[in-house]
């Protein structure tokens, strides 16, 4: 066994396949066993495995073309009443390095694969309607119990202004009373785009990627946040390394975002990320000064210190941090 899957609902272990001209074919198999209670979580989890699964039959083969953004290769999916299996190749031969804390050049290589899977399905992440409509593992209306455990009084304005934050990062904001959208910039993201989640070659220059279990629509700024986390609104270089790489890998037909719009969409993303800490980790200790300060500097920006009505905070998200154009009540 590789590893136990989170929560108890499974396992990843090794095998082989027999190919047919006889050789085996080193595979690693993730069975899923989906909880079967109606908790917030294990309904989480449901969605989350039959959105990898998803992912594996519909984005994986794709990306299997280009190798810029390296995945597994999908051997076996099948899915029956409450279990799901996954057989994928075992990526371990070609890239046997995996590490908690990323050195300069992996983080580099990282960046490149984030890079080059946001710009493949830049501006169009409806392609894949299989996947979940927001990505990645925090999004609000996925984490109502964590909401509930955030500390009322300290937290109120981020309580209050979470549900513009969340829609803003979904691409829309609310002007007069109406809703306004905009997919400019939205992408398919990775969603728990991790160390933990990927794997290098040896010199660090490739990486491959797994666990999309949270792949679906948002900002490529969700994943770098992640990434880079606690550490995404201070370093600059990576920002660029993002954002030069990005306008490389982009087709001509697509406009790159300026690193002004993508530093605001770090600076949203990070403010969202906190607000999931501060109940699914923070609720019972104080978080660290640094991580919020940072975090409350961009929720000032948007209400300059003061408590504003939920119809002021979309009027206020919606002025500091604009959509770059507009689609009316869609």
């Amino acid at each position: 066994m590789i590893a136990q899957l989170w929560g108890g609902n499974g396992v990843a272990e090794r095998c082989e396949l027999r190919a047919d001209g006889g050789e085996t074919v080193p595979c690693v198999a993730k069975r899923i066993r989906c909880p079967k209670d109606n908790s917030v979580g294990a309904k989480r989890k449901r969605k989350s495995y039959h959105n990898e699964l998803a992912f594996y039959r519909t984005v994986a083969p794709e990306l299997l073309r280009h190798e810029t953004c390296v995945v597994p290769r999908p051997f076996e999916l099948r899915a029956e009443k409450e279990r799901i299996t996954l057989v994928l190749s075992d990526v371990s031969p070609e890239y046997p390095v995996s590490k908690e804390n990323l050195s300069p050049t992996q983080t580099r290589t990282a960046i490149r694969w984030l890079a080059a899977f946001h710009a493949l399905y830049w501006e169009s992440p409806h392609k894949h309607r299989g996947l979940a409509k927001h990505g990645s593992y925090w999004y609000l209306e996925t984490r109502q119990d964590e909401i509930k455990r955030i500390d009322p009084h300290r937290y109120k304005r981020l309580l209050r202004c979470a549900p513009a934050l969340a829609a803003r990062l979904n691409g829309v904001v609310f002007e007069a009373g109406q809703r306004c959208y905009s997919p400019s910039s939205l992408t398919l993201v990775h969603g728990d785009f991790k160390p933990a989640n990927l794997q290098f070659s040896r010199d660090g220059s490739r990486c491959v990627a797994y666990d999309f279990q949270y792949a679906g629509r948002g900002y490529g700024a969700l994943d770098l946040c992640y990434l880079l986390f606690p550490d995404g609104l201070s370093n600059k270089a990576a920002l660029c390394y993002y954002h030069h790489a990005l306008c490389a890998a982009l087709a001509p037909e697509h406009t790159a975002p300026s690193l002004e719009q993508l530093q605001d969409l770090l600076e949203l993303s990070f403010l969202d990320f906190f607000r999931f800490l501060l109940g699914w980790y923070y609720h019972d200790r104080r978080p660290p000064a640094r991580l919020e300060h940072a975090a409350m500097s961009v929720l000032t920006k948007i209400d300059g210190g003061e408590l504003l009505s939920p119809e002021g905070y979309r009027d206020a998200v919606a002025a500091s941090y604009p959509l770059a154009s507009l689609d009316k009540a869609r």
